[in-house]
């Protein structure tokens, strides 16, 4: 499976910087790696994704792959989840990478929409319908 996994740097003359790996694919992260970006524990992850199914937020079927293969003859299966249930771990994971990582992706989002959002001093979200 081709994918890209995120990464956050820590450079002592620029500050902290996310880092999107490409391997070709769409970024897609197993618990693990979502625990290392987020620097919390694999068990904090497995907990809060499974109450981001339960509530409903995002549908297990959509933001979910499985990877079969064979290793020393034993049938493995790697389980791997997409961006968006990224974005939703780091709205309910209050860490200090996890919110570095949700200011670096509302960023990207105001700077995408351009002049129709503004972004205010109270942390805000104002959209412009003009």
């Amino acid at each position: 499976m081709n994918r890209s996994i995120i990464k956050i740097k820590e450079n002592p003359d620029a500050g902290t910087s996310i880092e999107i790996v490409p391997a070709g694919g769409a970024v897609w992260m197993t618990k693990s790696e979502i625990a290392r970006l987020l620097v919390v524990y694999q068990n904090t992850i497995s907990n809060n994704i499974r109450t981001i199914f339960k509530a409903g937020i995002l549908k297990e079927k959509d933001v979910v792959r499985e990877h079969k293969y064979k290793m020393q003859g034993i049938e493995r299966i790697t389980v791997y989840y997409s961006l968006e249930v990224i974005i939703a771990l780091c709205y309910r994971i209050q860490s200090r990478d996890a919110k570095i990582f949700r200011e670096h992706m509302l960023t990207r989002f105001c700077n995408d929409m351009g002049n129709r959002i503004e972004y205010d001093i109270r942390n805000k979200l104002i959209f412009s319908l003009n």
